[in-house]
C-alpha cells in the first residue's frame, strides 16, 4: 500500500489540498467571495482599531506631557511677568515738610 506524503495528517488534510487543486471547487473562490463581501468590514473596522489605538497612545504619551509642559512653562512665566510689574513695595522717600 502506497502511503501519501500527507497520510499523518488526516483527511481534511487532504481534501484542503484537493480543494486548492480544483478549479470550480477552489477554496479560493470562496475566499475570494468571503473578501469582496462581508468578510471586508470587520478587516477595515480592525484597522481602524488599531490605528486609532496607535495614536492615543502617541497623544497620551508624546503630545500630552508635551502640552502640559508648555501649559506650566506659560503659567509659570505669566505669574512672573505680573509679580515684576507690580507696584512697587518700596517706599517712596518723604518729601520736604511744609510750613504753614
Amino acid at each position: 500500500m502506497t502511503r501519501w506524503p500527507f497520510y499523518e495528517t488526516g483527511t481534511n488534510f487532504l481534501d484542503a489540498r484537493l480543494g486548492l487543486i480544483a478549479k470550480d471547487n477552489s477554496v479560493w473562490v470562496d475566499v475570494n467571495r468571503m473578501l469582496h463581501g462581508h468578510i471586508s468590514i470587520p478587516i477595515v473596522g480592525g484597522l481602524v482599531l488599531f490605528y486609532n489605538s496607535v495614536f492615543v497612545y502617541a497623544f497620551v504619551s508624546i503630545f500630552l506631557p508635551v502640552y502640559l509642559l508648555f501649559v506650566v512653562l506659560a503659567t509659570l512665566i505669566t505669574v512672573m511677568a505680573s509679580r515684576a510689574s507690580g507696584p512697587s513695595t518700596t517706599p517712596s522717600a518723604p518729601g520736604p515738610a511744609s510750613s504753614a
